[in-house]
C-alpha cells in the first residue's frame, strides 16, 4: 500500500515516492472508500495507523526497512 500517510496529513502530502524496478499492475481505492473501510472494519483501520506509525519512524530513523508492507 502506497500513499497512506497522505491520507492523514492536514495538506495531503506523502513523504515519499516509490519507484517500480518492473512492470506493475496497481489498483487504486477513492479516499471515501479508504474512509468508509477505515470505520467499518477495525482490523483494517488499525493495520492502516499501524502502517503510517511504522513508516514514519522508519523516515525518521533514516534506516529503511527490508520488507516494506
Amino acid at each position: 500500500m502506497i500513499g497512506e500517510i497522505g491520507l492523514f496529513s492536514p495538506d495531503r502530502k506523502r513523504t515519499t515516492s516509490a519507484i517500480c524496478e518492473t512492470d506493475v499492475e496497481a489498483h487504486t481505492l477513492a479516499e471515501d472508500k479508504v474512509w468508509q473501510l477505515y470505520y467499518q472494519n477495525p482490523k483494517f483501520g488499525f493495520y492502516l495507523v499501524q502502517l503510517v506509525i511504522h513508516r514514519l519512524l522508519e523516515d525518521w530513523s533514516g534506516k529503511p526497512s527490508r520488507n516494506r508492507s
